[in-house]
């Protein structure tokens, strides 16, 4: 009778994958188009032998690795590409909550009631992030697969599986290389090693498959034409792709240019400048921030701990450190749309597991009101468009962004005192008064 397990099994997925696909063609026959054309159109130029890197409106501005994961699709009909899509994104989404619950629950203690707890509060602080993906019908989520996967290995001490991870989402999307230098600070060899060589491999794999009709590597192209037009430190503002002033635009350079730069209220644009700044000055102020917040990170995830860590307080490490990543890629990019913040799941599932465990600690409650205010609270459907529109010309996510890596900073540097600040350790879980519980 031992095939009954996987039985079991083989009907629990089937049925799940039936559930994706009605709900994928539901989704895809109510919600119009919005990101896939553009990604559906590189596509077809890259399968055609044309170039992907064109000055246009709304052009295809990524890395060329990330025009690969839609090249099967382009010989489909409309309608199949789009039902496909919205499967394919309802079952990363699926997965990337399934493992970061996984990382979450053993640095919980086993009361069941606190874990119920913890995963109703990280449901509500990131159901709006994790959604955003699928209203945009964006790619974010297969960047931030990569990077819980990347997550899920580094707590299981694989740092071959963890670098190969962290490559491929580098190679999708260049903010994820700020997980190349936490290898190194973090002496993680095999790691950083992998990482290279696989977003190099992922990189140049467009230029076997489809050659640049331009006769250079598919990312010299890229880079000419889309990042070499973005100066460090200043909002991006190029045709067709970027736009200085664009509430749209989270990241900490986005929101500071609309906070010190003033413009003429319109259709979409309202002023919300604090306090005009000369161009120059601006500028280093965002890099004097920029420095400020990568000094952070490091001194956040610096290696204090021995060999003796236990394993559930380096899950626990490990899991504010790529909180702390997270938020930094999100911050330092020069572009960080709404959907990009899916990534905020990570640090919004440990401070879930903090507020739990710690629900008195004056730290942890401003932590809460923070991203609650500038997250879930700020959403159109609760306040009603002109004030949703309001906060995010101000930085909601930014700000919220700031409030999770601030504490991803403090939980790092506590990781290395008392045991119990962090919940059991195994020595403890092993223990018949928390089985009991």
């Amino acid at each position: 009778m031992g095939w009954i397990p996987e039985r079991r099994t083989f009907l629990r997925l089937s049925i799940a994958a039936a559930g994706i696909l009605i709900a994928a063609a539901i989704a895809a026959h109510v919600r119009k188009p919005r990101e896939l054309p553009v990604y559906l159109k590189a596509a077809q130029r890259f399968v055609a032998g044309e170039q992907i890197y064109l000055h246009e409106p709304k052009a295809f501005t990524y890395p060329p690795f990330f025009v690969l994961p839609f090249v099967p699709l382009v010989p489909l009909a409309e309608s199949v590409q789009r039902v496909l899509w919205w499967a394919a994104n309802i079952g990363m989404l699926v997965a990337i909550v399934g493992i970061v619950w996984s990382l979450v629950r053993p640095t919980l203690p086993e009361d069941p009631r606190k874990r119920r707890l913890c995963a109703v509060a990280a449901g509500l602080l990131s159901a709006k992030f994790l959604l955003s993906p699928l209203e945009h019908e964006s790619h974010d989520l297969i960047v931030l697969w990569m990077i819980v996967l990347s997550a899920h290995y580094a707590c299981e001490r694989r740092q071959a599986a963890a670098g190969c991870f962290a490559g491929i989402a580098a190679a999708c999307k260049a903010t994820p290389l700020l997980m190349l230098p936490y290898f190194l600070w973090r002496r993680m060899w095999a790691a950083a090693g992998v990482m290279l060589l696989a977003g190099i491999a992922a990189t140049l794999l467009p230029d076997f498959l489809t050659s640049n009709p331009d006769a250079k590597f598919w990312f010299q192209t890229w880079n000419e034409r889309f990042v070499s037009r973005v100066e460090v430190g200043e909002s991006p503002d190029l045709n067709g792709a970027w736009a200085a002033w664009n509430p749209a635009n989270q990241s900490l350079t986005g929101t500071a240019r609309r906070w010190f730069q003033p413009v003429t209220p319109g259709p979409g644009r309202m002023n919300v400048c604090f306090f005009p700044l000369r161009a120059g000055i601006l500028r280093g102020l965002v890099l004097a921030a920029h420095a400020l917040l990568l000094a952070l990170i490091g001194w956040a995830t610096w290696p204090r701990c021995g060999s003796s860590t236990t394993a559930a307080v380096f899950e626990k490490q490990v899991l504010t450190h790529y909180g702390a990543l997270v938020c930094g890629m999100l911050l330092f990019s020069p572009m960080s749309s709404p959907a990009h913040f899916c990534g905020l799941v990570l640090p919004l599932a440990v401070l879930a597991g903090e507020i739990v465990q710690r629900p008195r600690r004056p730290a942890i409650l401003a932590a809460l009101a923070a991203v609650a205010l500038f997250g879930p609270l700020s959403a159109q459907d609760l306040v009603g468009r002109p004030l949703s529109d309001l906060l995010q010309a101000l930085g909601a996510q930014t700000l919220c962004t700031m409030a999770c890596l601030l504490s991803m900073v403090w939980f790092a540097r506590e990781t290395d005192g008392p045991q119990e600040v962090f919940g059991p350790t195994l020595a403890e879980n092993s223990h018949p008064k928390h089985r009991a519980a």
